[in-house]
């Protein structure tokens, strides 16, 4: 005797009357769970998030040497009296409107203006030891 011998009329009926009872079930019981579909997006705002400020901890180690770059810079914008005058608040007003807010913009600004007019290689080189970036290797300049 098979498997198949024993499957009977009845039994066909009993097994699609189970099934039909069990997707039932499932689908009220879906229907009835309500779903939250802003948590997803959520949970991976807040993974982007420590992603993020992982980095900034990470780039923190830089901080030193840019402290120690910008004291220079204000020492020779100091001992030169780039910070003195009427230009000092028009410059600062015009890199507000530009976008450049920070405390040391206009020393910055005025160092650079500075090494600007000596030749414009040093330039680059103030420019990429002030902000830390390769602007000679962007710029392909062979100083």
């Amino acid at each position: 005797m098979t498997i198949l011998d024993q499957i009977t009329p009845d039994v066909m009926i009993t097994a699609a009357a189970g099934l039909v009872a069990f997707f039932s079930v499932f689908v009220v019981w879906a229907a009835l769970i309500h779903r939250d579909p802003l948590a997803s997006r959520a949970k991976t705002l807040g993974q982007h998030r420590e992603t993020l400020r992982a980095g900034m901890m990470k780039t923190g180690g830089n901080r030193f040497q840019r402290v120690e770059t910008m004291g220079l810079i204000r020492q020779v914008t100091q001992r030169l009296n780039l910070l003195k005058g009427e230009h000092v608040a028009k410059t600062a007003e015009k890199l507000v409107q530009a976008g450049w807010r920070s405390k040391d913009a206009v020393v910055v600004y005025l160092f650079l203006k500075l090494s600007n007019r000596m030749t414009p290689a040093n330039e680059i080189k103030a420019a990429t030891y002030a902000f830390g970036t390769s602007l000679m290797m962007l710029l392909s300049v062979d100083v």
